[in-house]
């Protein structure tokens, strides 16, 4: 009867995985700089005291 119940128990948990903790990789989120007026590209202080940016 113990033998029985034995494979009984090992057949039950063959099926049976363990797995540790999952790990996810590290997110970095940085904001993108709105440049306003200028169309998103960079304006050179000259230009921009003239206006032409």
């Amino acid at each position: 009867m113990k033998k029985f119940v034995l494979v009984l128990g090992l057949i039950a948990l063959g099926g049976c995985t363990v797995s540790g903790p999952s790990i996810k990789p590290a997110t970095i989120k940085v904001p993108g700089v709105v440049i306003e007026g200028s169309h998103g590209g960079h304006c050179p202080p000259g230009l921009a005291k003239k206006g032409r940016c």
